[in-house]
């Protein structure tokens, strides 16, 4: 069944003041912030990974952080080499959260999927790359019932240096049990992967018809043997890509873009499949201007919401909003939509459903923040309950620490073996050593207004020293020199 079009009109209406763990809030330094991935812990705190350049001088770094329940800072830190790094996934097992994205600051240059593993606390304890001697980029990663992770994406280990779909199997210290690429003779993209039940994974994305020149978006599913059980495509005419698919009671939603033949724009569709890969509904959009889904999430009662960049006839006149349509199990429009639609450009990263029974999600804005643009996240309630879109609590981010905190020097800088650290005041403090990587070398706690820390086992380079005293970081470069 076809359904008709999505309006607007909901956008303009009043929205709902209730309790109080609805927020919009905005999250920036001097450079740009962009949100690709968040999620809520056990504790109703939200891990949250993006992009920052606001740090180090780098052309991109990853950018980790958790916040409270009312979206304040819990701490916050950038990752990174010279070159760059761009966060795309979060995922927590036990007390360790793991962030994945893609990195090219290694010896090839070329670009490789990366983890980096932290505690929940912040400490950055490890990180590891993986992947070809070619371009491999990050799109998703799901964790499997025995606790190892699969990393799915796209690689330029081709013949013609065409996309295609590949995964790595890790286990969680990063060591690659497993890498497989699609091998199609045409050009595919993997988009997303998710987990059924404990026996199966689900693949989508798009790939290239070699008949037609035109792209088809694919729904495929395996069992977790790598045997494929099903493979649904959809589309015809024109481009049709899948951006994202999810594994909900009432089946498989997946929603993406087409190319509309009548005005050359990207338009929304959705589609919705049984567990067997049969169709069962289809939500086909089309409106004045350019507008295309890119997310979907299931918030349990028969309640989904799938993401749209839109840049329509409802838009702001520069640059893309993000809007957040709510549907109903058949594919039929609620009549409830919450968009970050300010001035200029904004674009969604990743969303996730809440234990209250509404959304977290994450993205940029270009028109709050304090650098070139913020990294926003919107935390909503069940039914409907959206925060006050227009006046966003706005945080500044640090990195490896630009918090101001007590006064203290360290001493001597260079250092040899034997590092200093003295306070004005004698109070009990944590300290890390941080490598000019973002990887914490060393930490503890300290009980006295002086204390020295030797530094055997670290080779020569740049550290920071971040200390951290009543909730409050700040950090000084120490260069060591044996």
């Amino acid at each position: 069944m076809v359904k008709g079009t999505l309006i607007l009109f909901v956008l303009l209406l009043g929205f709902q003041v209730n309790a109080q763990s609805k927020f919009f809030s905005i999250y920036s330094f001097h450079g740009l912030e962009r949100g690709e991935d968040v999620m809520e812990l056990s504790d109703g705190t939200f891990a949250v990974v993006g992009t920052t350049n606001s740090f180090n001088n780098a052309e991109n770094q990853m950018y980790v952080g958790r916040l409270s329940s009312s979206g304040g800072i819990i701490w916050s830190k950038d990752f990174g080499g010279s070159e760059i790094e761009l966060g795309k996934k979060v995922l927590n097992i036990g007390n360790t959260l793991y962030f994945f994205g893609s990195s090219n600051t290694n010896l090839s240059g070329d670009f490789n999927f990366q983890m980096v593993k932290s505690t929940l606390d912040g400490v950055l304890f490890s990180s590891n790359q993986m992947g070809t001697l070619n371009w491999d980029f990050l799109t998703d990663a799901v964790v499997l019932p025995d606790s190892t992770i699969l990393l799915c994406g796209n690689t330029e280990n081709t013949p013609d240096g065409l996309k295609d779909g590949y995964c790595v199997h890790i286990d969680t210290n990063g060591t690659n049990l497993q890498s497989f690429q699609s091998n199609l003779l045409e050009e595919d993209e993997i988009k997303s992967v998710s987990l059924i039940g404990d026996s199966a994974l689900v693949y989508s994305g798009f790939k290239k018809d070699l008949d037609s020149n035109l792209f088809r978006g694919f729904i495929l599913m395996k069992n977790l043997f790598g045997d494929t059980l099903w493979n649904y495509n959809f589309g015809h005419s024109t481009d049709y890509k899948i951006n994202k698919t999810i594994s909900t009671p009432n089946g498989l939603y997946a929603v993406g873009a087409y190319r509309s033949a009548a005005d050359s724009l990207l338009h929304e569709f959705a589609i919705r499949l049984d567990f067997n890969g049969n169709l069962i509904d289809k939500y086909i959009g089309f409106d004045i201007g350019e507008r295309y889904f890119v997310d979907a999430c299931y918030v349990g009662n028969n309640q989904y919401f799938f993401t749209a960049h839109s840049s329509d006839q409802y838009a702001e006149p520069i640059g893309t909003d993000v809007v957040y349509y709510r549907f109903n199990a058949n594919l039929g429009f609620d009549f409830s939509a919450v968009g970050v639609n300010v001035i200029r450009k904004d674009e969604h990263g990743g969303i996730f459903p809440t234990s209250d029974g509404g959304f977290v999600a994450t993205g940029f804005t270009t028109t709050y923040g304090t650098g070139a643009g913020g990294l926003y996240v919107l935390k909503t309630e069940a039914n409907g309950g959206y925060p006050d879109m227009q006046n966003p609590s706005l945080y500044t981010i640090v990195g490896l620490g630009e918090q101001e905190t007590a006064s203290w020097t360290v001493f001597p800088n260079p250092v040899t073996e034997m590092l200093t650290i003295k306070f004005d005041s004698s109070k009990q403090f944590s300290y890390e050593i941080i490598d000019a990587y973002g990887k914490t070398m060393r930490y503890g706690e300290i009980q006295s207004n002086q204390s020295t820390l030797k530094l055997d086992g670290f080779e020569n380079g740049l550290y920071f020293l971040r200390i951290t005293i009543d909730g409050k970081s700040t950090s000084k470069k120490i260069l060591i020199q044996k």
